[in-house]
């Protein structure tokens, strides 16, 4: 199963994320330099549509996590926070210390 909309932009329908997650674990982006945590928010609310509300705890993030999802998904916002020259980080959510950022 692919982790895409159909047009291979966005995130897919919930219950395909959920069905995603269950067969392939969580996954997580990380920050590579916190002065980015700013601008790579901006970059995720444009991305994801998210409203102000879901957005600040980014801001204020305690971790260099900035997004969990499937695997497709986290990859895909690297590719797109690369292009805005901000380092991320891909890595399964259930191994917290890998060292193979993807």
């Amino acid at each position: 199963m692919n982790g895409y909309e159909e047009d291979s932009e966005g995130l897919p329908p919930t219950r395909v994320r959920e069905v995603l997650t269950a067969e392939n674990g969580l996954w997580v982006v990380r920050l590579v330099n916190e002065p980015d945590r700013l601008r790579s928010v901006v970059v995720l609310r444009s991305l994801l549509a998210l409203d102000i509300k879901t957005a600040t705890p980014m801001l204020r993030g305690q971790s260099r996590s900035l997004w969990s999802g499937t695997q497709v998904e986290c990859l895909w916002l690297k590719e797109h926070l690369g292009r805005a020259r901000i380092f991320v980080e891909v890595a399964s959510a259930a191994d917290r210390h890998a060292n193979q950022p993807t």
